[in-house]
């Protein structure tokens, strides 16, 4: 079996993808296989679509996504979720991130043009300023003894943008939100403030009127916001989403994260060819002569058992109860039972390859720290006839 099954283990997921990027560039070379009988799968895709779309052009690997874009990979979606994220994490670099988006009309909140509010944000990570960012006025401090040091004539101007920013992204102060109703509309308004669905739509439509490929981002990235806004008016009108105290901001930004995390919208110029990227959802029924599956952790895939961000386990199990035995399994099943999914999802992907099998997994994280192998990737590393080690894998 070792010459149909490999196994590769990377630094980080940009580390992973390279490395996978490189395996498929040699079989595409050798002539052992098409783009389009290779694929790529990952339990969470949306972890892994940024790095994709960056690295598998420059190793001149094409490729489409089976279902489409995911929405986790699109640049206003990322704009949103950190709107989302910034009240309960005031990180500098969401506050700059959020300044060199496009899709904030800068010009209307801050009264200058976007390439000043991308100085800004150049100037804030130069200045020294801390990680966490509490509140405007230490942003303020910080930055006028930055741009005093430096002699600039404008710097009481840009002290004042900046906490102005930092004010607008994190919205008004008074009493926290408390309830999920409360906090999807909060977020609503404030990207209705910041301009973002006007801008979308004003590119979008320059966009089709231009008709080049050139300009699709564009039009993807209206497609995302209408995705990303859409999921937020059903948390909004969800029958649980006025529940609290408990559903704060981070607990916002966790539930919205995992409703987007597989979520995809269509490429308007997407060809269909090339390397397959989808799910182990999708993979039921398909063929590969090669199959790369990527995201071996533990408590990736299998995913760790986490109950649901609407019932908690006793509430779908009294709901089960209600509802009778003629429910399947994974029907409202509570957290535990859902590692048999896992197990079935795993096993299409192992159905899927005829001639190849890759198991991928990150060693160790962006952040240096060591991150434990999969079961899965355990088991058949071992299957397979590799001897364990026991300082990288568990018992």
């Amino acid at each position: 079996a070792r010459e149909h099954v490999s196994f590769s283990q990377s630094v980080g997921v940009y580390g992973e993808v390279e490395d996978l990027a490189r395996r498929m560039a040699r079989l595409l070379e050798s002539g052992v296989c098409r783009p389009d009988e290779i694929c790529f799968t990952a339990r969470n895709l949306g972890d892994y679509s940024d790095a994709i779309t960056d690295v598998f052009p420059r190793f001149g690997i094409p490729y489409h996504f089976r279902r489409g874009i995911p929405v986790m990979s699109i640049a206003s979606v990322k704009t949103v979720l950190s709107l989302a994220e910034f009240p309960a994490s005031p990180r500098r670099d969401t506050l700059c991130s959020l300044l060199e988006s496009p899709w904030v009309d800068w010009a209307s909140v801050l009264a200058c043009d976007p390439p000043e509010a991308v100085e800004l944000a150049d100037d804030i990570r130069r200045s020294g300023i801390e990680p966490e960012v509490p509140s405007p006025e230490l942003l303020q401090e910080r930055l006028a003894a930055w741009y005093g040091a430096r002699g600039r004539g404008d710097g009481a101007v840009r002290v004042e943008r900046a906490a102005a920013a930092y004010r607008a992204v994190r919205g008004p102060e008074g009493r926290a939100p408390g309830s999920l109703r409360e906090t999807t509309g909060a977020l609503m308004s404030r990207c209705d403030a910041l301009g973002l669905e006007q801008k979308l739509q004003d590119w979008a439509r320059h966009s089709e009127a231009a008709a080049g490929r050139g300009t699709s981002a564009h039009i993807l990235n209206a497609r995302g916001y209408a995705a990303v806004k859409d999921v937020l008016q059903r948390l909004s009108s969800s029958a649980h989403a006025e529940r609290g105290p408990g559903h704060g901001w981070g607990r916002t930004h966790a539930i919205l994260a995992r409703c987007l995390r597989n979520l995809t919208v269509g490429d308007p110029h997407s060809t269909d060819a090339g390397v397959w990227v989808l799910t182990p959802y999708d993979l039921a029924g398909l063929r590969f002569n090669v199959v790369m599956a990527a995201g071996l952790n533990s408590g990736s895939f299998p995913s760790a058992p986490t109950q649901s961000a609407l019932l908690s386990d006793a509430e779908l199990a009294a709901l089960r109860e209600t509802m009778g035995d003629g429910l399947p399994r994974t029907a409202l099943a509570e957290s535990s039972a859902l590692h048999a999914q896992e197990n079935l999802l795993f096993l299409s992907i192992i159905a899927a390859a005829r001639n190849g099998l890759v198991l991928s997994r990150t060693s160790r994280g962006a952040d240096g720290q060591d991150v434990p192998a999969s079961v899965f990737y355990t088991t058949l590393w071992r299957l397979v006839g590799w001897p364990a080690f026991a300082e990288d894998l568990p018992g």
